[in-house]
């Protein structure tokens, strides 16, 4: 045996080596893409990739430039709880927290997106806003769109910014989709310079067919000229359809994020506002949109739809109390001592289970 080492000493480093390698094999394939670009031309060379632990400390040898395709690797790279960071010279620097558990197979390349956005800058004192929307590799494709308040008029024909209307101004104040990913992870990105009045709201939508929320894990940041940065980071909210007895044919496909009051500059973020349509901008002069229900002595579904659809797109618009809830409870009571009951096609029972929900809701806050 001893003879057999003497002779082949080099095989035998080889299977330490190797050995060794087995145990540091993960990889971290980091790619970092221009927000504002197309995805042939997203790529940032030169851009920075760092891998920090759970507690914010640099790893020493776990640091990569991009190359000409915008691609850093980091190698050997152990299970944890990790931070990885991305800068550029031009650019925000971006944070993306990334999780290797203990079961990862090795020799495995894990890919991370790093999306990160040029700096945004300050036109006298008219202040620009970016919306970066990022997902994983399912759906191919989300679509953002920006309701506006402003006239469709030929500066802005369908009164919001989309995928079929990219660009909305009104004077000074302009909104831009830069980008409309349509192939998996993303960005979608729109820019507002100049928004001085009025109110603004903010959507995804699921363009692809066959599949819902609870198989996407979308996010959408919110960059800020005059902060000097990342102002809002928004997780797309869990899904829990599922319990109201929700399929892959009927589950909401619009996730309104937010309201921006222009001016006040400050965003409503909706914690979990999924639903079946689009939503539409809170009009001031809304009061009370409900008050009539009072006066109907025999409910039917269409009044359980009409009031549902109502208090889905106002109940976060206006003060709750403003709402006639007595007259949606009404509504629902009626609805359950008549015993409603309606083709499997239609929503009436499971838009009374969310007025039911918004009910007591309400009474939870008073």
């Amino acid at each position: 045996m001893r003879k057999m080492i003497s002779k082949h000493p080099f095989f035998v480093l080889l299977i330490i080596a190797s050995t060794f390698r087995e145990v540091h094999s993960i990889s971290i394939k980091c790619q970092v893409k221009d927000a504002t670009q197309g995805v042939q031309w997203a790529a940032v060379p030169g851009a920075e990739c760092m891998l920090l632990s759970n507690a914010g400390i640099f790893l020493r040898t776990a640091k990569s430039l991009t190359n000409s395709y915008g691609i850093a690797i980091i190698e050997e790279v152990q299970p944890g709880y990790y931070q990885v960071r991305t800068s550029r010279i031009g650019y925000y620097t971006l944070n993306e927290d990334l999780t290797i558990a203990s079961t990862t197979e090795k020799h495995v390349m894990i890919h991370q997106d790093m999306v990160i956005s040029p700096r945004l800058s300050l036109r006298g004192t008219d202040d620009m806003y970016r919306i970066v929307l990022t997902w994983g590799r399912s759906p191919k494709d989300l679509d953002s769109y920006l309701m506006t308040p402003w006239p469709r008029d030929s500066d802005c024909q369908s009164g919001m910014v989309f995928y079929d209307g990219k660009k909305c101004q009104q004077g000074s104040q302009t909104i831009d989709l830069d980008v409309d990913a349509t192939d998996m992870y993303g960005p979608e990105t729109i820019t507002m310079r100049a928004l001085q009045s009025e109110t603004f709201g903010y959507y995804v939508h699921i363009y692809t067919n066959g599949i819902c929320w609870d198989k996407i894990s979308a996010n959408v940041k919110i960059y800020q000229a005059s902060t000097g940065g990342l102002l809002h980071n928004i997780k797309q909210p869990g899904c829990s359809e599922n319990r109201f007895g929700y399929d892959i044919t009927n589950c909401s496909r619009y996730w309104h994020v937010f309201d921006f009051d222009a001016s006040t500059a400050k965003f409503k973020i909706y914690q979990n506002k999924l639903m079946h349509s689009a939503p539409i901008l809170p009009k001031k002069s809304i009061v009370n949109p409900n008050c009539s229900c009072l006066v109907k002595h025999d409910i039917s579904s269409d009044d359980v739809i009409s009031s549902a659809e109502k208090i889905s797109v106002t109940a976060e618009d206006l003060m709750v109390d403003e709402l006639c809830v007595n007259e949606m409870k009404n509504i629902y009571d009626n609805s359950m001592k008549k015993n409603i009951r309606l083709n499997p096609s239609d929503l009436v029972d499971k838009l009374a289970m969310f007025i039911s929900g918004q009910i007591e809701e309400r009474d939870a806050l008073v």
